[in-house]
């Protein structure tokens, strides 16, 4: 929009017009007044004391016209400014293009989210979908393009990304419209991890809840009978040619169990008693336990273990069940053998246990299934082990986080409070 410019400015080629016509009526004025002897003189003075009056108002308003002006350019400027704080300090980040040719040019972008994903507002301003993101792939900037051009046409479109450093985003493009024509598409960020991830915990909470149902009425059905089999089995003395078939009914009847010892876990509700253990102590005990089968299979294991004692509020039977379970992983992982190494850090108000292995790995695109009900990348593995140890350090308010590299190994840092029961309470 055109910017109206002052009176005074605009007439301005009317002035010399209106000047000489009102000197000459003042002049002709005059002259009929004035009648005496001093006729010339008086109408000199007269026309003097015209352009002083004149020159003087003519003064007031141009100085008038200027102070306005600068207000306006003033208020103008504070408005612009008040615009840019407040798109940079939104947490988010706000962005603008337009079209150039066949080309996406970027003409606004700022915000407190842009540094997290690794941009600048000189990285963006003046660029295109291809110069912004040079690491991304093909795909990905031609599905930014598509997504550019269907706003451009006219179209709201919302969708979700993910930045190159792992943050989740969700994205809106709004087309601006003047006289019906889009001139410009409005864009917003906002970052959405922390809710996706909620999402998927509080998907898991109902799968658990869903497994617990379920298990509450099949491990009680199965547990019985089971119990009878095996005891009969044990009963019965085998001829020795059938012997190695005795042996692997009665293992495969033990792996059922420690399945439906599992299941009952996670059906029955289970009271908290924390006490005060030393968990370095309890990891000891674990890793002591696994020594022996660990040198039968060509495992060595390497634990930095502090020998001074570690005080922290916990179950103590769960929280050696988690560590029994990643430690069996780690093993069944490593078929050829290798190095498990462990170690303990402590922080004033938490500690991290790291497992570190050299087995098989698992491929990035599974992790995020871990813990899942029932899902496993062992043969014959039923995926409640894993699903379990997430549920106790869920209880004691700590977290789990695996990173695996196929072929190369699996580290898993179990992050725990050193006051459960007090971090339980203000939750």
């Amino acid at each position: 929009m055109t910017r109206q410019r002052p009176i005074i400015q605009r007439n301005f080629k009317y002035f010399p017009i209106v000047y000489f016509v009102l000197g000459a009526v003042w002049i002709l004025a005059t002259n009929g007044i004035v009648t005496d002897e001093s006729h010339a003189y008086t109408i000199y003075l007269s026309f003097t004391l015209f352009l002083s009056i004149s020159s003087w108002l003519l003064y007031l308003g141009i100085t008038r016209s200027i102070a306005e002006r600068k207000k306006t350019e003033e208020k103008l400027r504070q408005t612009q400014q008040d615009l840019a704080d407040a798109i940079r300090e939104q947490q988010g980040f706000i962005f603008k293009y337009v079209k150039e040719g066949d080309k996406f040019i970027h003409v606004l972008c700022d915000g407190q989210l842009l540094s997290k994903v690794g941009l600048t507002p000189e990285l963006v301003l003046g660029k295109t979908i291809t110069e912004i993101f040079l690491q991304a792939t093909d795909e990905r900037r031609a599905q930014l393009h598509d997504y550019y051009s269907r706003a451009w046409d006219g179209e709201i479109i919302t969708f979700e990304m993910t930045a190159l450093n792992g943050l989740t985003l969700y994205a809106t493009l709004r087309p601006v419209r003047i006289d019906g024509v889009v001139t410009a598409v409005i864009g917003s960020c906002v970052d959405i991890t922390e809710r996706k991830a909620s999402e998927e915990m509080l998907l898991k909470s109902e799968k658990l809840s869903i497994v617990g149902q379920l298990a509450a009425g099949v491990a009680h059905e199965i547990r019985n009978p089971l119990t009878s089999i095996k005891g009969f089995l044990q009963i019965i003395s085998p001829k020795e040619e059938h012997r190695h078939f005795h042996e692997i009914m009665l293992s495969e009847i033990d792996r059922v169990e420690e399945i439906i010892r599992e299941f009952l876990f996670l059906a029955k509700p289970q009271q908290r008693n924390y006490q005060k253990q030393d968990i370095n102590h309890l990891l000891q005990s674990v890793v002591t336990l696994f020594e022996p089968q660990a040198l039968l299979n060509n495992i060595q294991i390497k634990a930095l273990i502090p020998s001074e004692p570690k005080m922290m509020e916990c179950e103590a039977n769960h929280l050696k069940q988690v560590f029994i379970n990643v430690l069996k992983n780690a093993m069944e992982s490593m078929a050829s053998g290798g190095i498990i190494s462990i170690s303990v850090t402590g922080k004033e108000n938490s500690i991290t246990i790291q497992f570190t292995d050299e087995g098989c790995g698992i491929p990035t695109e599974r992790l995020n299934l871990l813990g899942e009900p029932f899902y496993t990348t062992k043969q014959k593995g039923s995926g409640l082990g894993l699903m379990v140890s997430y549920k106790i350090i869920e209880q004691h308010k700590g977290s789990i986080a695996i990173d695996s590299k196929l072929d190369e190994g699996t580290t898993v840092n179990i992050t725990l409070p050193l006051n459960a029961s007090q971090s339980l309470a203000l939750a």
